[in-house]
């Protein structure tokens, strides 16, 4: 059984590109995701901000 290098290429290859995809999608939807995460910790801060005023 000989060592083929093009396939030991191809798996890392492989390896390699869900880790690519992942920051690709990441960097396409990291404006509208932080604009998400940044809507949803400004209501959980004020939703907290009307609980602790209104138990205290």
């Amino acid at each position: 059984m000989t060592h083929n290098p093009s396939l030991s290429d191809m798996s890392k290859r492989v390896h390699r590109f869900p880790l690519f995809s992942i920051a690709a999608s990441l960097h396409i939807k990291g404006t509208s995701a932080l604009m998400l995460w940044r809507g949803l910790t400004q209501v959980t801060h004020m939703q907290l901000l009307l609980f602790f005023q209104t138990t205290h």
